[in-house]
């Protein structure tokens, strides 16, 4: 076995110096030359070296501008001055540009910095003293440009070298799409030498020709160049070009430029990184009517020489005679695109849709709504077809663009994957493709040429018209808008339409209730993905934010989306009864009061972003009151008929609050349809999803699969209706079933079965199919016809047909009480209702309660509280009102003990100072002798006396009965707190009683002691927990003695 153990050894012993080497080279090795092996244009940290400079390097910006903390060793500051290179260096990671000078420090101060102040102006600031000491003029060099630091003395003796960082922030070199295909019948394009590379992008824009290129640093120092316009009349014969010959110029330091056609017979020289005409004297012109056109240069003879690909100048002035429709561009709305990572073994794996909940927090983003992984992307035009259950989302619809594309309708669509995590400006400012991969978060992500922008200027160009149609559902609307908003004057260039479906325009309430409690957002039941982690990776992702009521909505909509019940009077206090501004709103997300951590209790809710929050505010304040040019079409289509969340009631719960839902027909199921058709300038449609699923039995597999939101664009009236809009040969609204363009009438009546409480809830047709929660295996399920069942933290809300005989039975989970309402609706309007309210409930209780339809057929309902099948409580419905338990029957008093000391301060003792349900008053001591007319002190009575002769709270006679009982009523917990109150409240029962009229006989006298007694007593147990009502109280009190006294005269 030896040679076991020194294999064993060895491998240990390899383990061990491994382990070390590798502490040696990643703790021992400086950060700056580990750096060197990250960073392809130089050091990712500074580095220095010798006595003078020390490695302080603070980069931050100021107005989008760059600037670079340093400091150098305190030892030798006696104001030397010192040399500073700043080099510049282009995307090419080339140098292409220094500038020198010379500086100082006061004596004494360490800390200085290098500021741009402009693109050309450089500072250098003494920031011990915070005094500008020097600066100097450098030139215009690309916003993108970055630049490292240099500073040294004697001659290098000691030096600092800092990272390479961009001057601008966040800048980088414009990028263009390229969407043209070559024609393989030309000459391909080259380029050699120094001047000219080979980067070639052409777009069509409006139907005519971009072509960008791009210069070599650093010889792109504004020098001239020689240029021949080739132009083709017919095909790219060489033997039948015309040629016009230039010489241009390009501004110094600028890479980026094209030739873009102006019409099909004039061009301009653009600056592409300005954005900007190049003014020179031949930098535009003509060119005769051709087919191709081809740009060359060349600089030095030939000792740097391009040439481009041959493309057509323009397409527009092809005429369009058949099946002359836009192209479709289509936004999904949130988690309609699959999301992923890399799997770093040359795979990738799939977070969207999850597996499990650490899917989802590999999802997570910060407070500032940026990812925690970087690394997340999407994949072109991978939209969310069905769900992994099978669950048709997109489907039909790519089915039926597809079958448009495919028959010559549109030339062309796309369905744009996007990481709906993100803000609609993040998404319509970001978004790199790299094979096939879209990135809108991480180092990927900036780019000149967005993903979602570059795709609807792609389609335009390739569109018959010129123009696309955006069709957006959900929250792909709100990003439309952005889109058509941000685009401005150019928006009626590129878009001719925009059909918006089931868009929360102005919010909608259930992202309320996702956001605080994660209403509907658990997945399998939450064994994929639970309501706690799902609350807690909305509140951190921009997309939320953007969904919740905005101030347009609380001003036309509703103004009560939020409201506190009576029983929660400190929140009542803190934000209001009710709801009713965006500013309100806004605080009752954000702060902290009452609130849990994310992945809390779910019924209780959690403080949300105000970063995130203000800034989907800001965005709202601008599209909420776009108005679209006359050029662009807007159809907006809003799913009516399916009981969606309206707003939430907090009333008090066993752990805290507890969130109520109210609902309304008026809307999909997410979105209410007020929002979802918002635009007044706008067509709009209401789509009727209750008669829809009930005439389509086999498309919702008997009503089991039901359409609602997530499902809109799976309905065949709306697919048909957008496919005729896009191929311009849309019917009278009447001709698509169960579209129209006014507000439906309310629909068939339906029962709403809501309970509050520690069970389950399940409701059964007479076929056994099931509704709510499983009695065996817990799942949820929606098996009745036209049932929907919704949970809201600990709330259950069933709703079935109110024709519909059902049975409803509820099993304990916990001890506590329940309420259960059942209400008969028709639309939003209650018409009879029953509150079945604070019933007692265990672990074994089960209930029952069942109807032959409706309301009118309810039966009684049967608790058996302990589960034994014998039912404890029987109760009836009561019309439009409560039930509850009878009161028990009112239990006698008792005395229960308290120490001699504490009985002393009342001047006796006595064993009790509480009442309880026993039937007698026990006194072990005699009573100090009240001083009365007409009574004779009271004798020392042993404890067999005392109990016989004190009567229970049943004999005593009416007046003291009384006044005993409402005395233990009024002093409830919130009674007294010193003990001195406690004195000075007894003493003033004593003193009514020494002053009643000598109408009461001894042994009344003595009940009326022994009634003030008692309420000395109980008022001392709950004397030090409570004390702002004892006066209050006491004089209640007292009053009723006074009271007693006088209904016996």
């Amino acid at each position: 076995m030896r040679w076991h153990a020194r294999i064993w050894a060895g491998m240990f012993l390899t383990v061990v110096v491994a382990s070390c080497m590798l502490a040696i080279f990643f703790y021992g090795v400086p950060r700056s030359v580990l750096a060197l092996f990250s960073d392809p244009c130089g050091q990712s940290s500074i580095l220095a070296t010798g006595y003078f400079f020390s490695d302080r390097e603070e980069v931050y910006y100021e107005s989008g501008l760059l600037r670079m903390g340093l400091s150098l060793q305190p030892e030798l500051q006696d104001g030397r001055s010192f040399s500073v290179d700043v080099y510049f260096i282009s995307d090419e990671c080339l140098e292409i540009g220094s500038k020198r000078f010379t500086t100082e420090l006061a004596p004494g101060s360490t800390e200085w910095s290098i500021r741009f102040a402009s693109a050309t102006q450089i500072e250098v600031w003494d920031d011990t003293l915070g005094v500008k000491v020097s600066e100097v003029t450098v030139p215009p060099y690309p916003a993108y440009t970055r630049a490292f630091i240099r500073p040294f003395i004697d001659g290098g003796a000691s030096y600092a070298h800092t990272r390479t960082v961009a001057i601008r922030e966040g800048a980088v070199p414009p990028e263009f799409p390229d969407t043209v295909l070559r024609n393989p019948d030309c000459v391909a394009a080259l380029s050699s030498g120094y001047l000219f590379d080979s980067h070639e992008r052409a777009e069509y824009v409006g139907g005519l020709l971009h072509l960008h290129m791009r210069l070599r640093t650093p010889n792109n120092d504004g020098r001239p160049f020689f240029v021949i316009l080739e132009t083709y009349p017919t095909t790219c014969d060489i033997e039948a070009r015309q040629t016009t010959e230039l010489t241009l110029a390009v501004p110094p330091y600028v890479r980026y430029f094209s030739l873009r056609m102006t019409s099909p017979t004039t061009w301009v020289l653009w600056n592409d990184e300005s954005d900007s005409e190049i003014a020179c004297e031949q930098c535009s012109g003509t060119i005769p009517e051709s087919v191709y056109i081809r740009f060359t240069a060349r600089i030095d003879g030939t000792a740097s020489a391009m040439r481009s690909s041959a493309f057509r100048p323009s397409i527009a002035d092809t005429v369009c005679v058949e099946n002359c429709n836009s192209n479709v561009l289509f936004l999904p709305g949130i988690e309609g695109s699959r999301l992923y990572r890399p799997d770093y073994a040359g795979g990738t794996d799939r977070l969207w849709e999850p597996m499990h909940n650490d899917d989802v927090r590999d999802l997570f983003l910060n407070d500032f709504g940026e990812g925690v992984r970087d690394d997340i992307y999407v994949k072109t035009h991978d939209i969310l077809d069905e769900t992994p259950t099978g669950l048709n989302i997109y489907k039909s619809f790519i089915t039926r663009m597809d079958a448009l594309k495919a028959d010559g309708k549109i030339a062309d669509w796309e369905p744009i994957a996007y990481d709906w995590r993100l803000s609609p400006d993040s998404l319509l400012t970001r978004g790199y493709e790299t094979d096939g991969r879209i990135y809108f978060t991480g180092l990927l992500a900036p780019t000149s040429t967005p993903y979602i922008v570059q795709e609807l200027r792609h389609l335009a160009e390739t569109s018959r018209t010129g123009k696309v149609t955006v069709i957006a559902h959900s929250y792909g609307g709100i990003i439309a808008k952005r889109l058509a908003e941000t685009l401005g004057d150019d928006a009626a260039r590129y878009i001719d339409s925009i059909i918006l479906i089931g868009a929360p325009q102005v919010g909608t309430p259930m992202a309320i209730a996702a956001g605080m409690h994660g209403f509907r957002q658990e997945l399998l039941y939450g064994l994929v993905l639970s309501k706690q982690v799902a609350r807690a990776f909305a509140s951190t992702s921009p997309m939320f934010y953007h969904l919740l009521p905005t101030e347009a909505y609380f001003q036309s909509i509703d103004s009560s989306v939020v409201t506190f019940d009576s029983s929660v009077p400190a929140w009542r206090s803190q934000f209001g009864a009710s709801i009713s501004s965006q500013s309100q709103l806004a605080e009752v997300l954000t702060s902290a009061f009452g609130k849990v951590l994310p992945e809390g209790d779910i019924d209780q809710p959690i403080a949300l972003s105000q970063n995130l929050l203000a800034s989907a505010r800001t965005l709202h304040e601008s599209i909420d009151g776009w108005v679209h040019p006359a050029e662009i079409a807007v159809v907006q289509i809003g799913g009516w008929g399916v009981e969606t969340l309206k707003g939430i009631t907090y009333s008090s719960g066993p752990s805290g609050v507890e969130p109520n839902a109210r609902f309304s027909v008026n809307g999909d199921g997410t979105v209410v349809a007020p929002s979802a058709l918002w635009m007044s300038g706008g067509e709009r449609f209401w789509f009727d999803l209750d008669v829809h699923n009930r005439s389509n039995l086999i498309a919702t597999l008997g009503g089991f699969r039901n359409f609602e939101h997530s499902r809109l664009l799976e309905a065949d009236p709306v697919l048909n209706f957008i496919a005729d809009t896009i191929t311009k040969t849309r019917a009278p609204v009447s001709a698509y079933s169960h579209l129209s363009d006014t507000q439906p009438a309310a629909g068939q009546r339906r029962l709403l079965i809501s309970l509050h409480s520690p069970l389950t809830l399940a409701l059964y047709d007479s076929e056994g199919r099931m509704t709510g929660v499983s009695t065996t295996t817990g799942e949820l399920s929606e098996g009745i016809p036209n049932s929907r069942f919704i949970t809201l933290g600990s709330s259950s809300y069933a709703f079935v047909d109110a024709s519909s005989p059902v049975s409803a039975h509820l099993t304990g989970t916990g001890s506590g009480t329940f309420t259960l309402v059942v209400e008969e609706r028709e639309g939003d309007a209650v018409q009879a209702f029953t509150r079945f309210e604070d019933l007692p409930v265990s672990p074994e209780t089960r209930v029952a309660l069942a109807t032959a339809g409706g309301y009118s057929g309810l039966s009684k309902l049967h608790i058996d509280q302990d589960g034994d099948g014998v039912d404890e409580h029987t109760l009836s419905p009561n019309l439009n009102s409560s039930v509850t338990l009878p009161p028990p029957p009112a239990p006698a008093p008792t005395l229960s003990p308290v120490s001699p000391a504490v009985a002393s301060l009342g001047g006796g003792v006595i064993v009790s100072s509480q009442v309880t349900g026993q039937e007698s008053v026990t006194v072990v001591r005699k009573l100090p002798d009240p001083v009365l007319p007409n009574t004779q002190p009271s004798e020392v009575l042993a404890d067999s006396e005392v109990q016989q002769s004190v009567p229970s709270i049943e004999s005593l006679p009416a007046p003291q009965g009384r006044v005993l009982g409402a005395a233990i009523a009024a002093v409830q917990p919130d009674v007294a707190q010193t003990v001195e109150q406690v004195r000075q409240f007894e003493k003033g029962v004593r003193e009514s009683i020494e002053q009643a009229p000598a109408l009461l006989d001894e042994g009344e006298v003595q009940n009326m002691t022994i009634v003030a007694r008692a309420l000395w007593s109980i008022a001392f147990q709950f004397a030090w927990d409570y004390i702002d009502d004892i006066l209050r109280y006491g004089a209640a009190i007292v009053s009723m003695l006074i009271g007693s006294v006088q209904f016996q005269q």
